[in-house]
């Protein structure tokens, strides 16, 4: 039997939920104090950064609450454990990495970009 966690949920697809977020929080992500993820990306040094942001955790936790009930068709308690912000120097790119402490994984961009592109991937062999 394999952990649930260790299965996607959703194969080929990205679940796509619009934050209805106002206020520019720009000021807030360059106060923030960043260490050195990889060559062209640093992650902020907090691990739990949407707690100081009470109207992106709300919002967070509606796109969390409609996948799960509306999307998963379940019930369930969650927890986020972790969020951070990275910060990728232009026309450059951050690690392939999982989230392997996680069942539910999101992506959040507070600025839209017509060049930013991302992708994701399964690593079926990997499950570390």
């Amino acid at each position: 039997m394999k952990f649930l966690n260790h299965i996607p949920i959703v194969n080929n697809g990205v679940f796509v939920y619009d934050l209805d977020i106002k206020k520019d929080y720009s000021k807030y992500y360059k106060s923030l104090k960043y260490s050195t993820a990889s060559g062209s990306s640093n992650m902020s040094e907090s691990m739990s950064v949407i707690n100081k942001v009470p109207e992106i955790k709300k919002e967070i936790e509606l796109s969390c609450n409609h996948f799960i009930s509306e999307i998963l068709s379940m019930e369930c308690d969650y927890h986020i454990y972790n969020s951070w912000f990275t910060l990728t120097k232009p026309n450059c790119d951050s690690e392939a990495h999982a989230h392997t402490n996680s069942w539910i994984s999101g992506v959040y961009y507070p600025e839209h970009n017509k060049d930013f592109n991302i992708i994701f991937y399964n690593d079926f062999n990997n499950f570390y």
